[in-house]
C-alpha cells in the first residue's frame, strides 16, 4: 500500500525556501508590507534580478496568495486587527533580518486612528532598536508608497517634490501618513524614501479594460474625473523600476541630520535627467515651488514623484484606447470642470496656499462644490537622482504595450488574474 507523504507545514516550507535562498551571494533581503498589484510587480522584478537573498511579503490572508510563492519569495501573515498588531515568529525574523523594507498599505485614516499604520511604526521602531543594540543589521532602505494627491489643487500648474502640499481631505490623510513615517525615521535615523505615485495603471488594470463599459455604468465621481484636464499617471512597471533603482542607490534615503540641500532641491524640479518628454520642456514654466511636504528642520526624507511625462485628461486617453481596440469614438465629452483654485481666482479670493479642506470627492484647495484638483506632476527627480529611464514615458507607450500583450512587470497576465481571485 502506498503511503501518503507527510504533511508539510508552512513553517517547514519557509525554512526550505530560506535554505535555498542562502545560496545567493547577496546579503540583500526585502520585506514588503502589503502584497498587492503594485508590490507584486516589484517582487516579480526583484526575483528577476536574482540579487536578493530573500523576499518576504505580508498579507492578511496569505493562504489566498500561495500562487505567488516561489523559492525566492514567501508570504507571511500580517493582520493587526486580528493579531494585536504583532507578527508571527517567521515574519518577525524576516523583518529583523531585512535590509530593505517597503510599505504599500494605504492609510485607513489619520495615523492616530489607523491600527495598521500604528502597528507598522511600532514594528519598525522595534527593529531600529534591535539594530542599535547589535541584534539586527542596520536597515539600508525604507520606502513608503504615497500619492500625488498630497499636492492638492494647483490650478493645472506643474508641481515637483518641493511644491507646497495643500491637499483636500482625501489627500490630507496621505500627507499625515507621510509625516508619521518621517517622524519615526527622524527619531531612529532611518533612510526613508517617500514615493508619491500618480494614477496607477498596467496590465489588467487600465482604461483598455474599462473602455467598453457603457458610460451610464460610471459613478458620478468617475464622470467628474473624466472631465479633468490633467491626470498624471504611472505604469506599474515604471514604479517597480524606480523602487529598485532607489534601493540600488546606496541606501537611497537621507539619514538624520543631513537633509536636502539646494542642489538636490533644484534637481527635483527640472533641468538635467535622463530621457526627454513633455515635462522636461515645461519644468520651468508655471512650476509651483515652495516649502515641500517634509516636516522641516535639518532632517528630511527623500521624496520622489513617480509619474509619466505627459499628464492627460481621461477623455484623451480613452480616445486613444478606443483606437487601439478598433472601437468607434465615444460621444463628445462634457466641458471640463474648473479646479478649485481657478474658481477662487475668478472670484478674486486668495486661497492662501493653505491646506484647504474642500468639499466633495475631488474638492480642491478650498473651492468647495465639485471642482477637481488640477495639477501636472513633474518626474525629473527620479531621472536626475536615480538615473531612471521610463519604459513607458507616456500613456501611449503604456497602453500600446498592454494592448499588444505586454505583461511587464508581471510574469504573465495570470499574475493579475490571481490577484483578482
Amino acid at each position: 500500500m502506498l503511503r501518503a507523504p507527510p504533511a508539510t507545514s508552512r513553517s517547514s516550507l519557509f525554512q526550505r525556501r530560506r535554505a535555498v535562498a542562502c545560496s545567493c551571494q547577496s546579503d540583500k533581503s526585502l520585506f514588503v508590507f502589503g502584497l498587492g498589484y503594485t508590490t507584486l510587480g516589484l517582487v516579480r522584478q526583484a526575483e528577476a534580478q536574482q540579487q536578493w537573498f530573500r523576499v518576504v511579503s505580508t498579507s492578511r490572508r496569505p493562504d489566498r496568495l500561495l500562487a505567488f510563492e516561489t523559492q525566492a519569495h514567501s508570504i507571511v501573515r500580517f493582520d493587526p486587527a486580528a493579531d494585536g498588531g504583532t507578527l508571527g515568529p517567521e515574519a518577525m525574523d524576516a523583518l529583523m533580518s531585512a535590509t530593505h523594507v517597503v510599505t504599500s498599505v494605504p492609510p485607513a485614516g489619520l495615523p492616530l486612528y489607523d491600527p495598521v499604520t500604528r502597528s507598522q511604526l511600532r514594528l519598525l521602531r522595534r527593529r531600529a532598536e534591535a539594530a542599535a543594540a547589535g541584534d539586527a543589521p542596520w536597515l539600508q532602505w525604507l520606502g513608503v508608497l504615497s500619492s500625488t494627491s498630497v499636492y492638492g489643487d494647483h490650478g493645472g500648474d506643474w508641481v515637483d517634490e518641493s511644491s507646497p502640499t495643500r491637499p483636500s481631505s482625501r489627500g490630507l490623510v496621505r500627507l499625515e501618513h507621510e509625516r508619521a513615517w518621517e517622524a519615526l525615521a527622524a527619531a531612529e535615523g532611518l533612510p526613508l524614501n517617500i514615493f508619491r505615485l500618480g494614477g496607477i495603471y498596467g496590465p489588467g488594470r487600465s482604461v483598455l479594460d474599462s473602455v467598453a463599459r457603457d458610460a451610464a455604468d460610471l459613478s458620478g465621481a468617475q464622470k467628474r474625473r473624466g472631465r479633468q484636464r490633467y491626470v498624471s499617471r504611472c505604469h506599474v512597471g515604471d514604479i517597480a523600476s524606480v523602487l529598485l533603482a532607489s534601493m540600488d542607490a546606496a541606501g537611497g534615503g537621507v539619514t538624520a541630520g543631513s537633509g536636502r540641500d539646494d542642489d538636490e532641491r533644484s534637481s527635483s524640479g527640472g533641468g538635467g535627467g535622463h530621457g526627454g518628454g513633455r515635462s522636461s520642456g515645461s519644468s520651468s514654466k508655471g512650476l509651483v515651488s515652495g516649502a515641500g511636504g517634509s516636516t522641516g528642520g535639518s532632517w528630511a526624507a527623500q521624496i520622489f514623484n513617480i509619474a509619466d511625462d505627459e499628464p492627460a485628461g481621461r477623455d484623451e486617453v480613452e480616445a486613444y484606447a478606443r483606437q487601439l481596440l478598433s472601437l468607434p469614438p465615444a460621444p463628445a465629452p462634457e466641458m471640463p470642470l474648473e479646479s478649485g483654485a481657478r474658481k477662487l481666482q475668478q472670484a478674486g479670493t486668495d486661497d492662501g496656499g493653505g491646506g484647504g479642506g474642500g468639499g466633495g470627492g475631488g474638492g480642491g484647495g478650498g473651492g468647495g462644490g465639485v471642482g477637481l484638483e488640477e495639477k501636472r506632476v513633474l518626474n525629473e527627480k527620479v531621472k536626475a537622482v536615480l538615473g531612471v529611464r521610463l519604459r513607458y514615458p507616456t500613456y501611449m507607450e503604456g497602453l500600446a504595450a498592454i494592448a499588444a500583450g505586454d505583461a511587464f512587470p508581471f510574469r504573465d497576465l495570470a499574475d493579475v488574474r490571481a490577484l483578482k481571485g
